[in-house]
């Protein structure tokens, strides 16, 4: 995703990102997804498909869990207060998020609600992603 700067002031930005976060709720529970394609790639799909042997929506899919698989692994690291300044390693991040994450359901350390669920949902990306990347 880009990020360009705004232009918006900061009460139209929290509404803006109000509403996204609105029709993300929405998507979300509807499972489904819709997007427009023009007539020569919408007869391009339905050529591949067709070559394939395979419906076209069991072939989108498979190649949105390729890709998801692919930019998941690009997701950057949740930026977390650990103890005694300590960040966590960007190189290999899992095993440390994990032992981050049973650490605070120990109660060894302290973690805010907000930091622990971005920790939560990188490890739930992440498995994703690797379930993803199997299925590939």
């Amino acid at each position: 995703m880009n990020k360009k700067k705004s232009h918006l002031s900061s009460e139209n930005q929290k509404r803006l990102d109000n509403l996204k976060a609105e029709a993300h709720e929405r998507i979300l529970k509807r499972e489904f997804v819709q997007f427009r394609v023009d007539a020569p790639m919408m007869n391009l799909l339905l050529k591949v498909a067709s070559h394939k042997r395979q419906p076209l929506g069991v072939m989108l899919r498979e190649w949105v869990e390729h890709q998801l698989a692919k930019e998941a692994k690009l997701l950057p690291v949740p930026s977390v207060d650990l103890p005694g300044g300590q960040a966590i390693n960007e190189k290999s991040p899992q095993k440390e998020i994990e032992k981050v994450v049973l650490d605070y359901q120990s109660g060894r350390i302290k973690l805010s609600d907000k930091e622990y669920r971005a920790l939560m949902d990188w490890l739930l990306d992440h498995h994703l992603a690797a379930k993803y990347a199997r299925l590939a």
